[in-house]
């Protein structure tokens, strides 16, 4: 439980820098096999945006349970993340919401991130 805290601090940290919504792509793989857990990549970048600045990929695998509402406008975002894992439910360990203007939300087996 604390590296998944210690993760999510990072992220923090990391969000304070590069708070608006540049994309978001939900995916999985269908093959033979029948289908993979979907896939969530958003990349968060600063604003005014130029480009070949760095900007925030984040990878959430696992997705469940997304929900999406209005992503018009820019906006200063803040995405929420919490360690679910002490609750035992199979697949999830963080629940993720946009808590600014609630863009999004979902659950997540796991998320990495990094600087693009």
């Amino acid at each position: 439980m604390v590296k998944s805290n210690n993760l999510i601090s990072k992220f923090y940290q990391k969000q304070k820098q590069y708070g608006y919504l540049k994309s978001i792509e939900l995916s999985r793989e269908i093959n033979d096999n029948g289908s993979s857990a979907y896939s969530l990549k958003i990349i968060l970048c600063g604003y005014p945006f130029y480009e070949g600045e760095e900007q925030l990929l984040l990878i959430f695998f696992g997705v469940r349970d997304f929900k999406a509402s209005e992503l018009d406008g820019l906006c200063k975002t803040f995405i929420n993340i919490t360690d679910r894992s002490n609750q035992q439910l199979e697949g999830i360990k963080y629940r993720v919401k946009e808590d600014e203007n609630e863009m999004f939300s979902f659950t997540c087996k796991s998320f990495e991130f990094k600087i693009i």
